[in-house]
This record gives structure tokens, C-alpha cells and sequence, in this order.
């Protein structure tokens, strides 16, 4: 949106992703630290494919999101760690079904989130429009409102986005018992997932900057605001969402409701579909990988 500079825009992210990481991440590292799970993996048994779950979710994950990230499409790591963590869960003996139903829940609130950030950045984007703004001093208010709901998504992000491997990584190593321990792991997730922000390759920026639609400054506040609603909402209720997802779908209500033909909706397509392969496919890579490493 032109409203701050993009190396100004990429430190700000930065700082802010580690804050959010760091300090306001305790409610999603409850979620995904299982911590229900724990009675029914006290056996030797029980332990060994919980990490196995754990290994083959992060590997399949990761590299499901380094082809999209190469193809430049603003996919899902939620759906793609979540996925292959229920098709690994498919082939163990303990907690199997305590374990699917944990992540069908959560399956559920993406879903919904996506649903509300198309319809707040909707209802967002034709409020600002319709109060006719001045150009002058609105244009400064505007770029500010901007600066101030990006970098508040950008906490949103890192509080939700870095807990999810750390909470998986305390669950699988039985790390982190003593504060001290979690509070260490939790600086090395924040500094790892700012570092993504302040060095990653721009791709996705492009896409969902430029190629899915023409982002103004006012069509931005718009998006942030309902991404940051919808962000900030599930961060506190503790639930691991897709703020990609939460975004984009975002982005698209807000575009959609300045002005519908003008979205380019052949990439709104080609994301949608990397959304809805995401899951088959990582639940389906994590059933078969389990099959081969897990004990039988």
C-alpha cells in the first residue's frame, strides 16, 4: 500500500513477530503442546510414536511449504503441519482417537476464521469506503492506521504462528519442563521465525501485494483490520489458526467489495486450491511415512 517503506516495513514485521512470539504466545503453546495427551503417552511405546508423529509432521510440513513458498502461493503451514500430523495419528496405537479429535477441532475454527476474515474485510473495506475520507489529511491518517494494524498483525502472527513447532518440540522432547527451559526454547522460536520475516525472499508479498489485487492504502486498513479482528480473537481463545489463510481470505473481501471485477480471481483460484490439496495431501504423505517408520 505504499504506506510505510518496504525495508521499514520488513524491520517493523520483524521486531513485531518476535515480540508476539515471545510474550503474548501462551495460550496457542497450551493448545499445541497436547498437554492432555501426556497421561496416555507415559509408555515407552506411546512415547516413541509420539515423535515419530512429531518428526513426520515438521519434515512433511516444511517441505509441502518450500514448494509453495517457491511457487509464490501464500499457503497454509497450520494445514499442512495439522494434516500430516492427523494422517500420521491414523497409524498409531495410543491416544489415536483423543489425538484426531483435537485436530478436527481445529480444523473447524480454520475453517470458520476464513469465513470471518472474508466477511470482515468485506464489511471493513465498504465502511472505509463509504466515509469518504479527504485526500490530504487522510492520506496521513490512513498510512499511519496502516503502519499501526500491520505491525499489530504482525504480533498476531508470531503470537500464533511460532508456538505451533514449539509446542510440538517441547511435546516430543518432554523439554521445557522448568520455566527457565521454556522460557530459552521460546527465545530461539522468536528469534528464528523474525528472522524468516527480515530475510525471507519476497514472493509471497508479491502475490498477495500486487498479483491478487491492486492493494490501495485504504483497501490495506481494511484487511488489516478484519485479519488482526480475526487473528486476535482465536490467538486469545488459544486456538492455532492459519493467519495466512486469515489474511488472504482478508484481502479478498476487501477487494471484493471495492470493486469485484477487479480482483484477479484466476490467483484467487490457484490459492484456494493450494488450501484444499493442502490437507489430502499432508495427511496423506504423514499415513504413508508413518506406515513406513513407525514400530508395528
Amino acid at each position: 500500500t505504499r504506506s510505510m517503506g518496504p525495508r521499514m516495513a520488513l524491520t517493523v514485521s520483524g521486531i513485531c513477530e518476535f515480540i508476539g512470539a515471545m510474550f503474548f504466545s501462551g495460550m496457542v503453546l497450551k493448545s499445541m503442546s497436547f498437554m492432555s495427551l501426556q497421561p496416555l503417552m507415559q509408555t515407552p511405546s506411546g512415547i516413541v510414536e509420539l515423535r515419530y508423529i512429531v518428526l513426520i509432521s515438521l519434515g512433511i510440513s516444511l517441505l509441502f511449504n518450500f514448494i509453495t513458498w517457491y511457487l509464490g502461493l501464500p499457503s497454509s503451514s497450520t494445514h499442512a503441519l495439522l494434516g500430516a500430523m492427523a494422517g500420521a495419528a491414523l497409524c498409531t496405537q495410543v491416544g489415536k482417537a483423543f489425538l484426531l479429535s483435537i485436530i478436527g477441532k481445529f480444523f473447524v475454527v480454520i475453517f470458520l476464521s476464513a469465513v470471518a476474515g472474508t466477511i470482515l474485510g468485506a464489511l471493513a473495506s465498504s465502511l472505509l469506503q463509504n466515509l469518504d475520507i479527504p485526500y490530504g489529511p487522510g492520506k496521513r491518517l490512513v498510512d499511519s492506521a496502516n503502519a499501526v494494524s500491520g505491525a499489530f498483525l504482525s504480533v498476531l502472527h508470531g503470537a500464533n504462528d511460532a508456538p505451533k513447532s514449539l509446542g510440538l518440540f517441547l511435546l516430543a522432547t518432554g523439554s521445557g519442563t522448568l520455566a527457565v527451559e521454556r522460557g530459552l526454547y521460546a527465545l530461539i522460536f522468536s528469534a528464528v521465525i523474525s528472522m524468516g520475516v527480515l530475510f525471507g525472499e519476497n514472493r509471497i508479498l508479491r502475490t498477495l501485494g500486487f498479483k491478487l489485487f491492486r492493494l490501495r492504502a485504504l483497501d490495506g486498513l481494511g484487511a488489516n483490520l478484519a485479519g488482526v479482528t480475526t487473528l486476535g480473537v482465536c490467538t486469545a481463545a488459544g486456538f492455532p489458526v492459519s493467519s495466512t489463510q486469515a489474511l488472504v481470505s482478508s484481502v479478498m473481501g476487501a477487494a471484493a467489495a471495492k470493486n469485484f471485477k477487479a480482483v484477479r480471481w484466476m490467483v484467487a483460484v490457484e490459492i484456494i486450491a493450494s488450501w484444499c490439496i493442502t490437507l489430502p495431501v499432508c495427511a496423506g504423505a504423514g499415513y504413508v511415512l508413518a506406515k513406513l517408520l513407525l514400530p508395528s
